[in-house]
């Protein structure tokens, strides 16, 4: 589940089900719910409101102000049997296209294309343009080990520390720390009065850009529509030509990551290609 920071956030829990373990069924009594962040802080968390959908709750967080990585535990009985359900939420800072947007893309029928449909593929958009281009073009939330005062992040566009835990699982004061644009994190201060803490540290920070550019959003609501609007009688991905009775012979752009091909889409390959490949990272 993919949510953004600077509002209430309402989550969705995972269906419970009948002794079947298929059936999405409602709990004897209205499930429990816990949140943890990723630096292992308990976070307060409403009442759990019961969905009219069978076997779904939801419950509020009231609003983040950092990207993070939360992990939610749903408990239950279902027929006097317990039952938990665990689900990770991504907080992120941004996104490339509300959701407003989306419904009004020509050609979107909210009776057939659903909200929750229309954010499940701009969250794979966003997913898959972050892996073609090799950086966050939103602010998001990551974790690393630092094996010394000075470990190089896998991630160059690091923004802000938010967490620092040693070996011990004893959560650190940043004061002191700082990130660094070469993503290096430093603890020059702490260093200077002696501290040397328990090896290896986990961070957490957050990375990416305030925001993306005007063609990689446009690229978004591209594909976002065109992938709505497939049909099932659609010709699939593996096609590369199609030969109809009358004896003609179509080919169609077919998803092709190693041929610059990443969604099979002209304008939205083109626009992800506009602004740069990854390079491979060094072995």
């Amino acid at each position: 589940m993919r949510v953004l920071t600077g509002s209430d956030i309402t989550i969705t829990s995972p269906a419970f089900v009948d002794t079947d373990g298929y059936t999405p069924t409602d709990t004897d009594a209205d499930p429990t719910v816990t949140v943890v962040s990723a630096a292992g802080q308990a976070l307060t968390v409403s009442a759990v409101t019961d969905l009219t959908e069978a076997g779904l709750y939801t419950a509020v967080i009231q609003g983040l102000t950092n990207p993070d990585r939360l992990t939610a535990v749903w408990a239950g009985q279902v027929d006097g049997i317990d039952q938990a359900n665990t689900d990770l939420v991504d907080v992120a800072g941004g996104t490339y296209a509300t959701l407003p947007e989306l419904v009004a893309l020509d050609g979107i029928n909210l009776a057939v294309h659903t909200p929750a449909r229309l954010v499940q593929l701009r969250d794979q958009f966003e997913d898959l343009a972050e892996r073609w281009t090799g950086r966050a073009w939103v602010p998001r939330f990551a974790t690393e080990t630092l094996w010394h005062p000075a470990s190089p992040l896998t991630r160059r566009d690091a923004r802000a520390l938010l967490s620092v835990v040693d070996a011990d699982d004893t959560t650190l004061a940043t004061t002191g720390w700082t990130i660094t644009a070469w993503g290096v994190v430093l603890d020059a201060d702490l260093r200077s009065i002696g501290f040397h803490g328990q090896w290896p540290l986990t961070i957490g920070y957050t990375h990416g850009q305030a925001r993306p550019p005007e063609s990689l959003t446009a690229a978004c609501r591209d594909y976002v529509r065109s992938k709505a609007l497939e049909t099932g009688n659609r010709i699939g991905k593996d096609t590369l030509s199609y030969a109809d009775p009358q004896g003609g012979t179509t080919r169609y752009s077919t998803p092709d990551w190693n041929a610059g091909r990443p969604t099979g889409l002209l304008d939205v390959d083109t626009a992800l290609n506009g602004i740069g490949r990854a390079e491979p990272l060094p072995s």
